[in-house]
């Protein structure tokens, strides 16, 4: 894996890269990304830093457990896979488990914790997030297990 040596990556990508290569260059992608969010709202709560670093460790989680689905080293295509597979999931999850999943936060939030304050972040906030990403995940690792057939 390279950080710094481009001229070394582009006589590496030339001939190829292996998967263990693709999901090291992946995880980081990723987990930058999610650092990049820690937070970006103006004043941030503890929660708001508990679901940022939750971001960042279940984007690790998310990366090395679909590697591992995708039979490690001996698998193929990882990248190709995880990207497609990803973008789908997440327009399929964001229409069929988001929408309800907002719907019963603000039900939850106005009805049960009275706290229709939507510009601070709580513990139902930590509660979707922890419920959302476990069902994307788990959707993930069921398309990962049928690709691998």
């Amino acid at each position: 894996m390279y950080f710094w040596n481009i001229q070394k990556l582009e006589e590496d990508l030339k001939k190829w890269l292996s998967e263990k290569e693709d999901m090291k260059y992946l995880l980081l992608l990723m987990a930058l990304f999610m650092l990049a969010t820690i937070p970006m709202v103006t004043n941030p709560n503890m929660y708001d830093y508990i679901l940022g670093i939750s971001m960042v460790i279940f984007t690790i989680i998310e990366v090395l457990t679909l590697y591992k689905f995708n039979k490690w080293e001996k698998g193929k295509n990882f990248l190709s896979r995880y990207l497609s597979i990803w973008w789908v999931m997440m327009i399929r999850t964001l229409v069929f488990v988001m929408i309800p999943l907002v719907i019963l936060y603000i039900l939850a939030n106005i009805f049960f914790l009275g706290n229709p304050d939507f510009e601070s972040s709580n513990i139902s906030d930590i509660v979707l997030n922890i419920v959302y990403l476990s069902i994307y995940l788990y959707l993930q690792i069921q398309s990962f297990k049928r690709v691998n057939v």
